[in-house]
């Protein structure tokens, strides 16, 4: 049985554990070498900060509201199983609230009021900025409930939108996020749109936090704490690695420059598939 767990609340801070620096390893068309940013990488701490190996208690939370006020998303799934899928393009609108995004879906060569929807995202560290208003943005979400409920967003610029061309526009990407594990696992089927994404996303064992169990009998992952590994699929040398509870910056894939947080990230049990997967990356502050 696969469980998905999303938990809304975030509590405490891990300012002071995650406070390190790292070096990102960046092949030949990355931002060079010895890249730095807040965070543990490749299993080393130049503070000597332990791992993360509890609970760090932060999690990501994703709101979308459609045109007409309804919810999606994991807010709209009522039932102890389900899925819920949008997929939404629109001309970006001014917005006060930080770490949202305001689209109007109705095209720019149609003649009909404005369907606003909004996407707000919460998450311990995360500040991001959508693209400027009037320039055109896609968001992507899928959330999958059982016994939980998991979710994942994807928010890339694009270039036109019902028949018009945006001429400054490029496909960068504005943010990724997922709460409760949707995003690694099963990426193919319920990752929204990893493919398109100038990185490869994966999970990787953390060897300094204890218990690390084999494979359990029905064929479940190990149990234990996971590192975040973000790999660029054009130089596979450019790569980084981020420790449960801990954020690195700087990091160039796409001609952009990310910040990655790997909030929580764990399989608690090795009898069952339980896992946690909360993480953000978005454009690196100026």
């Amino acid at each position: 049985m696969r469980l998905h767990f999303f938990v809304m609340a975030a509590a405490g801070s891990l300012a002071s554990a995650c406070s390190s620096t790292v070096s990102m390893v960046q092949g030949a068309g990355g931002a060079g070498a010895g890249v730095s940013g807040t965070g543990t990488g490749t299993g080393t701490s130049s503070g000597g900060d332990p791992p993360v190996c509890t609970d760090p208690h932060q999690r990501v939370t994703i709101e979308l509201t459609l045109p007409g006020g309804m919810p999606a998303g994991c807010a709209a799934l009522k039932a102890p199983t389900g899925q819920d899928k949008r997929d939404l393009t629109g001309t970006v609108q001014p917005s006060a609230a930080a770490n949202s995004v305001v689209i109007d879906t109705c095209p720019p060569n149609a003649d009909c009021v404005p369907l606003l929807a909004t996407l707000h995202v919460t998450a311990e560290g995360l500040k991001f900025f959508p693209p400027p208003p009037g320039s055109f943005a896609r968001i992507r979400t899928v959330a999958n409930a059982s016994g939980g409920c998991a979710e994942g967003v994807l928010v890339n610029e694009v270039t036109s939108f019902g028949g018009v061309t945006n001429g400054g526009a490029m496909h960068r990407i504005w943010l990724v996020a997922a709460a409760g594990q949707l995003l690694i696992d099963g990426a193919a089927v319920n990752g929204p749109a990893l493919a398109e994404l100038p990185f490869a996303l994966e999970r990787v064992a953390e060897p300094r936090c204890a218990p690390m169990a084999g494979a359990s009998p029905n064929g479940f992952k190990p149990q234990g704490v996971y590192r975040l590994r973000l790999t660029d699929k054009a130089t596979p040398s450019s790569t980084v690695l981020v420790p449960m509870g801990h954020l690195a910056k700087g990091f160039a894939s796409g001609g952009q420059s990310f910040d990655v947080s790997n909030l929580h990230s764990a399989n608690y049990q090795a009898f069952d598939d339980v896992d946690f997967e909360d993480l953000w990356i978005a454009p690196s502050l100026p």
